[in-house]
């Protein structure tokens, strides 16, 4: 996906407490990879299983409506990514 910061080794507690302290970060992997921007989502080889994306709740509202267009791999849809975010909504997996 790109556009990183920073990667750290920690748990999911303290990933999110780096991320939250840096006004920058919209993103954070389960590889430890804090994200500038999470527009551009695509799969990659090291993020399988449990592993995944958190994001920033006031990015996700910025691109619920529609300030903010998700790019993606062409077998995505925009729908795709609508229930990818609503997914972590439910989940409180949002940051």
């Amino acid at each position: 996906m790109g556009s990183d910061l920073s990667r750290l080794d920690g748990s999911i507690h303290q990933l999110k407490t780096a991320a939250l302290a840096d006004t920058r970060c919209m993103a954070f992997n389960t590889l430890g990879y804090l994200k500038s921007d999470a527009t551009h989502l695509t799969s990659s080889p090291y993020v399988q299983g449990d592993n995944g994306i958190y994001l920033r709740k006031s990015f996700v509202e910025r691109v619920a409506s529609g300030a903010v267009s998700m790019h993606h791999e062409s077998h995505w849809t925009q729908a795709d990514a609508e229930i990818a975010i609503a997914s972590c909504e439910k989940s409180s997996l949002l940051i």
